[in-house]
């Protein structure tokens, strides 16, 4: 280099890119050497093989730790917002693993049965719901784990005052992050408008 007034105990300097991709080449970093006795030539570059090797490796696993960390915080506001829309619902949601011990609960779930949600996860279902309700839905989770869709659900089920609630919602399998096969709940409690339909089918038999 000629003389720098800036840089005046900068002799010699040679820039070699880093970057990835065979087909369309990115740079990610430029590695930089300086003040070499007699200067840099072509013939070194061979030498300097490993060197870029390793240095390539390590820039690479800290682009792989910011890629990782970007999809965890997109994970993080997907599962926000999911949570978001659930929380705005009047169904009870949840869902069971294989032993049928919840992994996660809605507000509404909370709300019904007079849990925390976040205390809920890892309880057993039959812990959580009413004698009748987890009877019942025993049965129907070993239909739902092995379905390919939706099972539809619409059950009367006799509370803790002997008040018989209909529960209309559906149930249906899902994989977890490891593979493990869960089962998702959603139900609503429609007694009043079965109350209704039951009260207009009276009425149009008297007519």
């Amino acid at each position: 280099l000629d003389y720098e007034p800036c840089m005046p105990a900068l002799d010699n300097f040679m820039g070699i890119p880093l970057g990835r991709g065979a087909r369309r080449w990115q740079p990610i970093a430029v590695i930089g050497l300086a003040n070499r006795a007699g200067g840099f030539e072509t013939e070194l570059e061979a030498e300097l093989t490993p060197l870029l090797g390793a240095c390539g490796t390590v820039l690479k696993a800290y682009e792989d730790a910011d890629e990782r960390a970007a999809r965890e915080a997109e994970l993080e506001r997907t599962e926000q917002r999911f949570r978001t829309f659930m929380d705005a619902s009047p169904c009870i949601a949840y869902i069971t693993d294989s032993e049928r011990r919840l992994v996660w609960a809605s507000r509404a779930f909370g709300q019904q049965f007079r849990v925390d949600p976040r205390e809920a996860v890892g309880r057993h279902e039959d812990e959580l719901l009413p004698g009748g309700m987890a009877a019942r839905t025993r049965e129907i989770n070993e239909q739902a784990r092995v379905a390919d869709g939706f099972i539809d659900m619409l059950e009367p089920i006799v509370d803790a005052n002997g008040v018989i609630h209909w529960w209309q919602g559906a149930k249906f399998p899902l994989d977890g992050l490891a593979g493990e096969r869960l089962v998702g709940s959603l139900a609503l409690d429609v007694s009043d408008n079965v109350r209704m339909t039951d009260v207009l089918r009276q009425r149009e038999a008297a007519l």
